[in-house]
């Protein structure tokens, strides 16, 4: 989650967000003085256009990728770890490259590489219209939906910036006003291009696997108690500092709560990411060490990114608890 500046402006009236834009009350949405140097947003976008031309995965990570989740005690795969199919990956396995992204496929499933990782793209299901079927029914993905809704959620950002600010970011002051439902509405709340990008990077990324071994309804009641887990904590901490002003808005309470539980039920698994093989308590504590260096000039959300490991890792502990008493 990222914080959220709400403070007055004197110069304009309005209230600065965490990524530059400016909401006015009676003006909406207003853009930034034009320059005839190229803005820092519009810098930030061609670095990360550059960044991912750099790290586009290549078809032997592909392999590999799949090679590794095979073998993963989830059984994302089906468990196919015998040198059959091993030979099966190494002779259908596709994939074509995009410049920024490569596009996989195998036993006709979806795959997208970007940024040194891959992610597992479910195809959707509209068979139902009952919300719970329609997400995990016909074999439906509770993190593609959470990540559609955040796309949602990101075109509301420019659309109506006024009601989102409203609506969609955590504060104490939106909570004394009545406005109960941000403490859901913020989980899926991004004004950000990097920051969307980067959170559903991670819920594809885990997910997925997750899914495999928890299923789709008790993965979703994860990632529901961790929003509003990490809102909570958010809350307690701005009450704490007395900044009742102060908003947090984004998905990264649920996301690191899927890397705190896949750290938890899989901690010797290896984990594929930016192009990297890490342990999953690595993947966590590195996550940790980022958020102690970018909460001092108070840009990212910590305590939020606190609620949501212990609740990953609250979920994880009670499932191997269950799973242990139904084994006797």
């Amino acid at each position: 989650l990222y914080n959220c500046k709400n403070e007055e402006m004197k110069s304009s009236g309005g209230r600065r967000l965490h990524d530059g834009a400016l909401v006015n009350g009676r003006r909406g949405f207003r853009l930034p003085a034009r320059s005839s140097l190229p803005s820092p947003g519009s810098l930030l976008i061609l670095f990360g256009v550059a960044v991912a031309c750099c790290t586009c995965p290549t078809h032997e990570s592909f392999g590999s990728y799949l090679t590794g989740m095979s073998q993963h005690p989830a059984n994302f795969l089906g468990g196919i770890s015998s040198l059959p199919e091993r030979l099966r990956i190494a002779a259908f396995a596709q994939s074509t490259p995009w410049l920024l992204f490569r596009v996989g496929r195998f036993r006709g499933d979806l795959f997208i590489g970007s940024f040194g990782t891959w992610v597992y793209v479910p195809l959707p299901s509209l068979a139902s219209t009952n919300p719970t079927v329609l997400v995990c029914g016909h074999g439906g993905s509770a993190t593609q939906a959470v990540v559609m809704l955040c796309i949602v959620a990101y075109g509301f950002w420019h659309f109506s910036p006024r009601l989102m600010s409203r609506h969609a970011v955590c504060s104490v002051r939106a909570l004394q006003e009545g406005r109960v439902w941000v403490l859901f509405t913020a989980c899926f709340s991004h004004a950000s291009i990097a920051h969307l990008l980067h959170n559903s990077l991670q819920l594809l990324q885990f997910g997925p696997m997750l899914q495999s071994y928890l299923d789709c309804e008790n993965l979703l009641a994860l990632m529901c108690c961790a929003c509003l887990v990490s809102s909570f904590t958010s809350l307690v901490w701005h009450v704490y500092t007395e900044k009742l002003s102060d908003g947090s808005l984004g998905a990264s309470g649920m996301a690191i709560s899927l890397i705190a539980a896949n750290a938890t039920l899989f901690p010797s698994t290896v984990v594929h990411m930016f192009g990297l093989q890490l342990q999953p308590l690595h993947v966590l504590a590195l996550y940790i060490i980022v958020d102690l260096f970018s909460s001092r000039n108070e840009t990212v959300d910590a305590s939020a990114h606190l609620g949501g490991a212990l609740c990953g890792w609250a979920f994880a502990r009670r499932w191997i608890a269950w799973r242990s008493t139904l084994w006797w």
